[in-house]
């Protein structure tokens, strides 16, 4: 759903010049997302990249969400890719834990 999500807002970023939500927001967000979401199950795949993985994306979140909370919007598309995300992090660490 995460990789859905990001194809789709990358696509409105550079498709059209405003987010159809009326948030101002730059084009790289999206675009990371994508590339976060793309990457995941491969990354996953290896101990030695999984923390590293787990903390790129949960560090990502945190921070597009703080600067939602600066800025004062709130855009339901990107929220749900960050709860996407947060739900992909924790079943890796869940993952994790089992093996």
């Amino acid at each position: 759903m995460g990789l859905s999500i990001s194809i789709y807002l990358t696509y409105l970023n550079y498709s059209t010049d405003t987010c159809p939500v009326g948030v101002e927001c730059t084009r790289y967000p999206p675009v990371l997302g994508l590339i976060w979401f793309a990457v995941t199950p491969a990354a996953l795949k290896w101990k030695n990249t999984r923390i590293a993985w787990q903390l790129s994306g949960l560090i990502g979140i945190v921070v597009l969400v703080m600067l939602e909370i600066q800025n004062n919007y709130f855009c339901p598309f990107c929220t749900s890719a960050h709860i996407s995300g947060l739900f992909m992090i924790s079943l890796s660490v869940k993952f994790t834990r089992e093996i």
